[in-house]
């Protein structure tokens, strides 16, 4: 599973290439990648979108979009993107193809199968699970007290404690 500085590379390697630019289509190849929704709804709902900022929220990438949607991504274990021109042939395991303006496509690879994508309509209603994170490791809100309280409420062992998402934020 990447860690957070891993995604954080991906994220910033992700702006220059799609933010600003329209989404003409998106197609699902995988639908367990995208549970939640059908083929033709991604597709329908991510239809002339445009990209306005890609962000990270611990090992989420957040696709913002001009109509205030938000696309989460998870990579999980082996969860790539790859940006190519229209004319290339696919790479292994594209789950999912976003056709951009630009002559490009945008494609999910995932060789496990395990990565995963959200389309959430309003940006201000998040999931349950980026709610529930634990503060950003480089926050104002993980201090050292925040994070020895953490380790003094918790019966688990290190290691568990440790992977927790909830409780410390980016390990993997």
């Amino acid at each position: 599973m990447p860690e957070l500085p891993e995604v954080e590379h991906v994220v910033r390697a992700l702006r220059p290439v799609v933010v600003g630019r329209r989404i003409l289509a998106a197609e699902l190849n995988l639908k367990r990648i995208a549970p939640g929704i059908s083929r033709p709804q991604f597709n329908q709902q991510l239809k002339n979108a445009v990209v306005t900022a890609v962000g990270r929220r611990g090992k989420y990438i957040l696709f913002e979009l001009e109509s205030g949607a938000l696309l989460t991504t998870h990579l999980r274990m082996t969860g790539k993107f790859v940006a190519i021109p229209t004319d290339n042939n696919l790479p292994p395991y594209a789950h999912v193809v976003f056709y951009l303006d630009n002559e490009k496509r945008l494609v999910f690879c995932d060789m496990r199968q395990f990565g995963r994508m959200q389309l959430i309509k309003n940006s201000r209603r998040l999931p349950r699970e980026l709610l529930t994170l634990a503060p950003e490791p480089l926050s104002a809100d993980f201090t050292e007290d925040y994070f020895l309280k953490t380790l003094s409420r918790s019966g688990r062992t290190l290691k568990t404690l440790l992977l927790d998402q909830t409780r410390v934020l980016g390990l993997g």
